[in-house]
């Protein structure tokens, strides 16, 4: 019952952020005390149906999203379904479909937006490019695991030298090896966690990133090239119908 009186509070104070609505406010339009809003969204109590309802509506999201049955905020059917099929944020559905603005990101409201970024998914090389991104975040992931319940000191020392050895020669970098030996080589637990995640991982995640930055200029340099290719034809064609 706790955890479903702190997945409410969560959810309600979401929605609030993201509408910048103020608690007060809210409290007003479904007739309860200021506070009794701020104990819903501390988790300390729990709004009953009548206000669950009252609440959704004037907040514009589902009642299923507020009880943490649904992780989609919206009301509109179709946005759901996609969110819920595709596994993309609600906001992301927005900025794609027109409903959203960013800056810079205007054109994608249109049909040629739309293109583009269906040419970057069906890309040959998209699913490389992804699968290298997480390699990269699993392998930071992990040296930061690694270095969890290590004292600040330590850690501060591995982080220098994990910035030596992305800028270092090989011999440098036994250097570095060199380095941590000494100064940590009477306890082996330690001395075997920087030499693991200092050394090694770190050039694999380098290479990675080296190798998905060179995968998506590639995919860019395609994409914008059969993109200007279509919107020339287009215009052509433009052309055309314009003569007759």
């Amino acid at each position: 019952m706790d955890n479903i009186k702190k997945v409410i509070g969560q959810r309600i104070n979401a929605a609030l952020a993201m509408r910048d609505i103020k608690q007060k406010i809210l409290a007003k339009e479904i007739g309860v005390q200021d506070n009794a809003i701020s104990y819903f969204v501390k988790g300390a109590r729990t709004p009953n149906t009548e206000q669950i309802i009252k609440i959704a509506k004037y907040l514009n999201v589902s009642a299923d999203y507020l009880l943490g049955l649904a992780d989609v905020q919206t009301l509109d059917i179709d946005t759901k379904a996609i969110c819920e099929r595709t596994g993309l944020p609600e906001a992301a559905h927005d900025v794609l479909f027109g409903k959203k603005t960013q800056d810079g990101l205007e054109f994608l409201f249109g049909e040629d937006g739309m293109e583009i970024v269906g040419m970057l998914l069906t890309h040959p090389k998209f699913g490389f490019f992804i699968n290298y991104m997480i390699g990269v975040s699993y392998n930071i992931a992990d040296t930061r695991l690694m270095y969890n319940g290590l004292d600040d000191g330590i850690v501060g020392d591995a982080k220098k030298w994990e910035n030596s050895v992305m800028r270092a020669e090989q011999n440098d970098k036994q250097k570095i090896e060199s380095a941590i030996i000494e100064k940590y080589g009477d306890d082996d637990n330690i001395a075997d966690i920087l030499l693991k995640y200092v050394i090694s991982p770190k050039n694999l995640v380098v290479a990675k990133k080296h190798n998905s930055m060179k995968m998506a200029e590639e995919m860019l340099d395609d994409v914008i090239a059969g993109m200007g290719k279509k919107i020339a034809d287009r215009e052509v064609e433009y052309e055309k119908e314009g003569d007759t």
